[in-house]
């Protein structure tokens, strides 16, 4: 009892007594909230990479936007609806991509922080992301199909050849998708394994797509030569930035089927996955913007023909001014000799390629 200046007495209040099975209880429930620090897996190979190759595939992507910017301010007025229709999709695509790339790491980095259970969850984002790179891959090296059958003057057997191995990678690509939504459910790791077979065909069905495309422009180029000087150093320029911009794609590319094979558990692999798509929209755009640089080396070549455009691979050689018109890249005499070099380079509706 305690008693006041008043003297109320008031009533003590009995001590709190908890016996051994709730203190048990307490600790054990403590210890669920907590989380056991051994449990938590090493990321560094994993998320680890993804983090960094979200990174560069960023900055891969802010130089994109920016060719696009200048691609769009320098030959809005001049190139066809269908190719600024073109650039547009393969860079929204590749946007597409590089959102749902930002959400998986964050959901994996930041909303599954200190929670293993949560690293090994196969979520949508890391699904649908497939679709924007097969779709940005598609667009691209169906650009540089296309540029193939100009330039062989409509030839078929080429046009097909080029175009087989980017129809399988695809296939195999839509294949991917599909089977990744069946698999939204399981857990990422066992995710992963099934879909390992395809992510490697992917990779590889995209390397001989890029091998074949820049093997067959080369050999079309080379066969434009003719012995005169000056169209045969500009033919040398264009299969050397050919190569140089076509290597990229080519080298990540295998790159990404080597990792797979030889480091199947990690995601080594998948940085160079994600960077290809980036890759491509880069190489095209950088390919297309290039074009006024080409154009006063082509004019130095083509007694002032107009202007000349060049891509990799695709290698758009000569845009005239005028239309409905037919002429070899180098129309120059030297000599009495009239060049016809690139007799299988003329193009009608201004384009020469």
């Amino acid at each position: 009892m305690i008693h006041d200046m008043t003297g109320y007495c008031a009533p003590t209040r009995p001590p709190l007594l908890i016996d051994n099975r709730t203190i048990d209880r307490m600790i054990r429930a403590q210890n669920q909230t907590q989380l056991d620090f051994g449990t938590v897996p090493a990321l560094d190979d994993t998320f680890g990479v993804v983090l960094i190759s979200t990174i560069i595939c960023t900055a891969f992507w802010g130089i994109g936007t920016a060719q696009l910017y200048w691609f769009y301010n320098t030959y809005w007025r001049r190139d066809s609806n269908a190719l600024k229709l073109l650039v547009a999709f393969a860079w929204g695509c590749d946007t597409l991509q590089q959102i749902l790339l930002g959400h998986l790491v964050y959901y994996f980095l930041i909303q599954s922080y200190f929670n293993p259970q949560g690293l090994d969850k196969y979520i949508w984002s890391l699904n649908v992301q497939s679709l924007g790179e097969a779709l940005t891959c598609l667009a691209v090296q169906g650009f540089y199909v296309r540029r193939i059958w100009i330039l062989s003057g409509g030839g078929h057997i080429r046009t097909i050849l080029a175009a087989l191995p980017v129809l399988a990678k695809f296939g195999c690509s839509l294949a991917y998708l599909g089977k990744s939504f069946r698999l939204a459910n399981q857990n990422l790791s066992v995710a992963v394994s099934e879909l390992h077979e395809l992510t490697i065909a992917i990779a590889g069905w995209a390397a001989v797509g890029d091998i074949v495309i820049a093997i067959t422009m080369l050999h079309l180029l080379y066969t434009s030569r003719s012995g005169y000087s000056a169209t045969d150093s500009l033919i040398n320029r264009l299969m050397m930035y050919t190569i140089n911009t076509g290597l990229a794609t080519s080298l990540c590319a295998i790159l990404n089927v080597i990792t797979a094979v030889v480091s199947p558990k990690n995601f080594i692999y998948s940085a160079f996955y994600f960077i290809t798509a980036k890759l491509y929209v880069n190489a095209m755009l950088a390919s297309l913007n290039a074009r006024k640089r080409f154009s006063s080396q082509a004019a130095e070549v083509s007694g002032g023909f107009s202007t000349f455009a060049t891509s990799a691979r695709d290698v758009q050689l000569v845009r005239l001014h005028q239309t409905d018109v037919e002429a070899p890249l180098g129309g120059a005499t030297h000599d009495g000799f009239h060049d016809q070099s690139s007799s299988n380079l003329k193009r009608k509706n201004g384009e020469i390629i």
